[in-house]
């Protein structure tokens, strides 16, 4: 796709150049000719005068000779004016073109100096692997395929902490909660640093357990709220083990904390305020 926008900018550069030259050089060439044009019929004129006197006697023989051969030594004296004009007229139109090819390519080298070139390659790039990504899963027919194929990447490659992280994605969504589990433990441990990760090991443990977070659980998803205390998903699954456990004072300060993070009449908002007074309802 790079090519294409080199040959764009030649394009255009190529364009550029006959649009501000060509009528340029169109004029100057009708200007030399309607120049060398009227030198000529005044030089007929003249000798057709000289002609006219000769005829009537007003002047002898010898002087129509010499005065017809100073009109013509004039005439080429014109003619060799007019070619310095035209020679020292070519070097300014190719100064002009030198500008006119010039600019474009400055401008170009300025923007891969300074500009966005390489956002433009990476740009580029990333649309090949999309695509490439696109045809990919258009061969995969179902999420069996997907977990075999990432089961045999992992083979190869164990120690992928995203590859054991989206295995273990795939398998919550099959709700294959103890397979879920084990993947997600090797993608934490991998990478304990990344809250996705811990998230999903806890998600996976929540259901796992029959909707019933572990000690481990818990842990995994205050170490999150610790580096940040408004992490959505970490504050909805304490809220909900809380509830479930008839805890609903926890489960309402949880999402106390959770309704500031939401627009206040979005439908997220909503869904927090009625489980709030379903949870305050119980405590009555």
């Amino acid at each position: 796709m790079m090519i294409w926008f080199w040959i764009s900018i030649a394009l255009m550069t190529a364009i550029a150049v006959v649009i501000v030259l060509l009528p340029l050089v169109v004029r100057q060439k009708l200007q030399i000719t309607n120049r060398e044009q009227l030198n000529i019929n005044l030089y007929r004129q003249q000798i057709s005068d000289l002609k006219e006197q000769l005829s009537q006697q007003q002047i002898s023989e010898a002087l129509y000779v010499r005065r017809e051969q100073e009109l013509a030594k004039t005439l080429l004296e014109e003619g060799k004016v007019q070619s310095a004009v035209i020679s020292q007229m070519r070097p300014a139109i190719w100064v002009k073109i030198a500008l006119i090819i010039a600019l474009p390519i400055i401008a170009i080298l300025l923007y891969l100096h300074f500009g966005a070139s390489h956002s433009l390659q990476r740009y580029w790039v990333l649309k090949r692997q999309a695509s490439a990504v696109k045809a990919e899963l258009s061969k995969i027919k179902s999420p069996k395929q997907v977990i075999d194929r990432l089961i045999a990447h992992l083979k190869a490659y164990p120690n992928s902490a995203k590859g054991w992280y989206l295995l273990g994605r795939l398998y919550l969504g099959e709700r294959r909660y103890a397979n879920a589990v084990s993947v997600l433990s090797k993608a934490y441990y991998l990478q304990p640093k990344k809250t996705e990760y811990a998230i999903a090991y806890a998600q996976a443990l929540f259901f796992n357990q029959k909707q019933h977070l572990s000690k481990k659980a818990k842990q995994l998803l205050n170490q999150v709220l610790v580096k940040n205390r408004n992490n959505i998903p970490a504050l909805n699954l304490l809220a909900i083990d809380a509830y479930r456990a008839h805890r609903y004072k926890s489960a309402v300060h949880y999402w106390e904390k959770m309704l500031p993070l939401f627009a206040p009449n979005s439908k997220e908002s909503k869904m927090l305020l009625m489980m709030m007074a379903k949870a305050q309802k119980k405590l009555e």
